[in-house]
């Protein structure tokens, strides 16, 4: 979060955190570019005038570590919805690798998680806003 939060203060964006411990294993350089992914689309496709939030919240869920990372944007169209994680799809036909991405961020996103044994879930709100939720196994303390 602090790598993208000097692009989000830019924008008049805040990143919240609800962070709550939790154990998983994986590569960490791995995750960590899961993280930075997904915030870095929330705050680069984040356009309302007056900046906005976006959430990142972790939990524990029934065996799951659960992150999610919620922006109040403009949403994704439910089109897009279906093909938003294949490689090259971009919901914004203005947008080009010239003007920002390669539509490769969430195809990435979507193999480290899967790579990991776990799953991720992109929506949009009616009102606008996206939520994306990364589930990955937990490690059992005890």
């Amino acid at each position: 979060m602090e790598l993208i939060r000097p692009l989000a203060t830019e924008r008049g964006i805040r990143i919240r955190a609800e962070l709550k411990p939790t154990l998983c294993r994986g590569d960490s350089e791995r995750l960590s570019q899961v993280t930075i992914n997904l915030l870095s689309n929330a705050v680069l496709h984040h356009n309302k005038p007056d900046g906005g939030e976006i959430l990142v919240a972790l939990e524990s869920e029934a065996g799951s570590a659960r992150l999610s990372v919620v922006d109040d944007g403009p949403g994704i169209p439910s089109e897009h919805l279906p093909r938003i994680f294949e490689r090259f799809h971009r919901a914004d036909a203005s947008r080009s690798a010239a003007t920002g991405g390669s539509g490769l961020g969430l195809s990435i996103v979507k193999g480290i998680v899967e790579a990991h044994g776990g799953s991720v879930e992109i929506s949009g709100g009616t009102q606008g806003g996206c939520r994306v939720v990364v589930c990955l196994p937990r490690v059992l303390e005890g």
